[in-house]
């Protein structure tokens, strides 16, 4: 019986202490998680959008998260080509003018745009093409005058 005791006792002493280490871990990990998201909160959260803007009507470059994504036509951003580029921020449907694009390689293009809020930049290379259109991919950056950032890995199409 008095054995029974002290095996109760060491248990509950275990348990304790199992509970105590268990319970620090805990709020490391959970501390962690909050300055992850905390460090987000400076970010842009860029938005898919399915349907394309007026503005976009022929030519036109199409981008999205992943050729998954590109697929089910949900685009993170899209262009005309020439003048005017979209992206959707906080569920508002963003255009920037297109002011600099450097397309004197068939393989290699960048493009640049803004407007007051905005400054967006395409930096992307060709993978394949397929008659009229070129599949490309690169990277896609945005910065916001208030120090937002946002910078993704791209896949999309540019064609007519």
């Amino acid at each position: 019986m008095h054995n029974n005791i002290h095996m109760k006792q060491n248990s509950l002493i275990l348990f304790a202490i199992a509970l105590l280490f268990g319970s620090c871990n805990f709020t490391d990990r959970t501390d962690k998680k909050t300055e992850n998201t905390n460090d987000k909160d400076n970010d842009i959260v860029l938005q898919i959008f399915t349907e394309l803007p007026d503005a976009i009507d022929g030519c036109a470059c199409l981008f999205a998260e992943d050729n998954k994504a590109f697929k089910k036509g949900e685009y993170l951003y899209a262009d005309n080509m020439q003048t005017v580029g979209f992206v959707k921020i906080d569920g508002e449907m963003l255009q920037v003018t297109l002011d600099e694009s450097d397309n004197s390689s068939d393989v290699e293009i960048q493009t640049t745009g803004k407007n007051e809020d905005i400054e967006v930049k395409l930096d992307i290379r060709k993978s394949d093409q397929l008659d009229y259109q070129g599949s490309y991919f690169g990277t896609l950056e945005v910065k916001t005058t208030d120090g937002r950032k946002y910078k993704k890995t791209i896949f999309g199409e540019c064609g007519c």
